[in-house]
């Protein structure tokens, strides 16, 4: 196991007090992450710090893409996130029902969905305007 942090920092094979000092001493601001990685897609990530008053999301993969979750909330407090990364390293699976988790597949296929209705929108209003100035000439 390894876990890096937006700095550049890395640890292979982390103790829990390692995660938790990696986790606290995270700044906030622009890249400002912890990534605790188990093997190639599966893994636990936060985003925040102390600046940003906490943490505002956490993620975890267990490998395929519908298996990939997020939890966002503005002020997630740092001690939910150490817990949640010691469990993770130790390989407990409790940090999954500590959270409302949403499957980050469904938020994707949401945000496609943004883009496609407006663009659609689009494409139809050009094609019967080109269809009413062909036809009433």
């Amino acid at each position: 196991m390894i876990i890096e942090l937006g700095d550049g920092t890395k640890i292979k094979n982390p103790s829990a007090a390692q995660v938790e000092e990696a986790i606290r001493s995270l700044p906030g601001g622009d890249d400002s992450l912890a990534y605790l990685e188990r093997g190639y897609g599966v893994f636990i990530q936060a985003f925040g710090g102390v600046s940003d008053r906490g943490f505002y999301m956490l993620e975890y993969r267990d490998g395929a893409d519908e298996l990939h979750f997020r939890y966002s909330k503005p002020g997630l407090e740092t001690d939910e996130v150490v817990r949640a990364f010691i469990a993770y390293l130790q390989g407990r699976d409790d940090y999954k029902r500590e959270f409302p988790w949403q499957p980050l597949a469904v938020a994707r296929r949401a945000n496609r969905l943004r883009l496609v209705v407006p663009l659609a929108l689009i494409i139809g209003a050009f094609v019967v305007w080109w269809l009413l100035a062909r036809f009433l000439r």
